[in-house]
């Protein structure tokens, strides 16, 4: 059940990221545009590559609940194209591509400045319908 804790997403976390995105049913796919403070880099100037991986992660969960079903992480696969700075706006766009059963293959792309930043791809495994 969302308490609104997640690292990523969730509003009542203090230290998170507290990411929204916009879900499109349509298109099975979900979208965040965001600014990320200091509080985030690795290296001055710079997002730390473990909160990019989480982002990556929490845009794919997004997208598995454009077809209502609540996901958890199976296999998760990075490419570091281009170092995200901070403070300035990044744009997060992952969407489903298959779906076998309870099994989910989704992707992931960060930019910044349309250029590319990072990419991802997963398994998503559906552990509940939500209600």
């Amino acid at each position: 059940m969302n308490d609104g804790k997640c690292f990523v997403c969730g509003s009542k976390n203090g230290k998170g990221l507290n990411l929204c995105y916009e879900i499109d049913k349509e298109n099975q796919s979900a979208l965040c545009r965001t600014v990320l403070p200091e509080d985030f880099e690795g290296w001055r100037g710079f997002i730390h590559g473990g909160v990019t991986a989480s982002i990556l992660d929490g845009a794919m969960v997004h997208a598995c609940l454009s077809r209502d079903l609540r996901c958890v992480t199976a296999e998760l696969n990075i490419k570091y194209k281009n170092p995200i700075p901070t403070n300035r706006e990044i744009e997060i766009k992952s969407v489903i591509k298959r779906k076998f059963s309870a099994l989910l293959t989704t992707e992931a792309v960060i930019t910044v400045d349309g250029v590319i930043a990072a990419t991802a791809n997963a398994k998503m495994f559906a552990v509940k319908e939500l209600e």
